[in-house]
């Protein structure tokens, strides 16, 4: 709940510095419960709010799971590698 509540800020944080664009890699994310859903969440509706996007990178088994179950893999993107949404992201060719 801390690390979730931290990522919030964060993640608030950019986009208030103008950030439209965000990718967070979740490859070293081994669990996620409703705390840690919310944080990409709300990411997702702050960037839309500025015409931007979040994009989702490298998410482990159990974290994947959460994130189609939920639906939140059909709103956000999900990509293997940070450096595949980063590509994404500058109109490169990496799909989810």
């Amino acid at each position: 709940m801390d690390t979730a509540v931290a990522l919030q800020h964060q993640l608030a944080s950019l986009v208030l510095q103008g950030r439209k664009h965000l990718v967070l890699d979740l490859a070293e994310v081994p669990f996620m419960d409703s705390s840690g859903l919310n944080s990409p969440l709300r990411a997702r509706s702050e960037t839309l709010r500025y015409d931007g996007s979040l994009l989702l990178a490298a998410p482990g088994p159990a974290v994947r799971r959460l994130l189609d179950l939920t639906g939140i893999s059909l709103t956000s993107p999900l990509y293997a590698t940070s450096t595949d949404a980063l590509a994404a992201l500058s109109g490169g060719s990496a799909a989810p």
